[in-house]
């Protein structure tokens, strides 16, 4: 591991750290400190990787599988800056429930092209990924779909007919986290059996953080206790953090415009 690459992987969980001890002081602080200074935070922190991606794609190309993956990834956190500023907008300045709303076709969006971008990603390990792995990844994603699952059992049709629209929305997340999960966990299981570097790996543990924020997130929504400055964001902003981390180690490795996923090893 080079002594930059040391460093990145130090300034990582300090990143984090001090996402959460923000979040954290300004709900102590008080609701609408903590709704201004999220508002804030959501403009600057999904920000950096989607100027980081773009800046990367528009150096590197789309030829190979290297321009593919990342121009998916950049069209991703794009779609989900998007999404943001748009759930601020209805929330915070039109003072209209963004949920659901336009908002949500970019959120999904995010979702539909990192699961572009995995496929490119683990395309190269392709003999490394067996039916172990993918047996175990489609366990962990039936286990994250299981409560969603459970809840929908619960709903009685008066709730059916009052909000289904809404339950129909929200049952879609855990059905997108639980398909990105697939990927997610393989590429994982690569880091862990030393096939990929654990920077590269931050995108995917990222992915991570963004479904369990999104599992939190659905069952305050569905009782209407979300709103923006809630701890839950944490999570969300974990998840960029992580991959700005990606991102940028990235850029570091590839430093020549020439290189591409030529083989495995160009990933890690």
């Amino acid at each position: 591991m080079s002594a930059e690459q040391d460093i990145l992987r130090r300034k990582i969980p300090m990143s984090l750290f001090a996402v959460a001890a923000i979040v954290t002081i300004v709900n102590l602080i008080g609701p609408s400190t903590a709704k201004i200074v999220d508002c804030v935070l959501y403009v600057i922190i999904p920000g950096i990787p989607m100027v980081l991606s773009v800046l990367y794609v528009k150096r590197i190309g789309f030829a190979g599988m290297h321009g593919k993956a990342w121009l998916a990834f950049s069209i991703a956190v794009t779609s989900s800056f998007i999404a943001e500023q748009m759930w601020m907008i209805y929330d915070k300045i039109l003072h209209v429930d963004p949920w659901p709303s336009e908002a949500d076709f970019f959120y999904f969006s995010f979702y539909v092209f990192f699961a572009i971008f995995s496929v490119f990603y683990i395309k190269p390990f392709a003999k490394s990924v067996n039916a172990k792995k993918i047996t175990i990844s489609a366990l962990v994603s039936l286990a994250i779909f299981m409560p969603t699952a459970i809840s929908l059992a619960s709903f009685e049709k008066s709730q059916w007919d009052a909000r289904g629209f809404d339950i129909i929305m929200g049952v879609s997340y855990p059905i997108a986290d639980s398909i990105i999960m697939v990927p997610t966990m393989i590429a994982i299981m690569l880091f862990f059996e030393g096939k990929v570097g654990f920077l590269w790996t931050a995108i995917f543990v990222g992915i991570l953080c963004f479904v369990v924020a999104d599992m939190l997130f659905l069952m305050e929504e569905i009782d209407s206790a979300y709103d923006i400055g809630h701890p839950i964001d944490i999570g969300y902003f974990w998840a960029y953090v992580l991959f700005a981390f990606g991102v940028y180690h990235n850029m570091k490795y590839f430093e020549k415009p020439k290189a591409r996923f030529s083989n495995p090893n160009d990933l890690r």
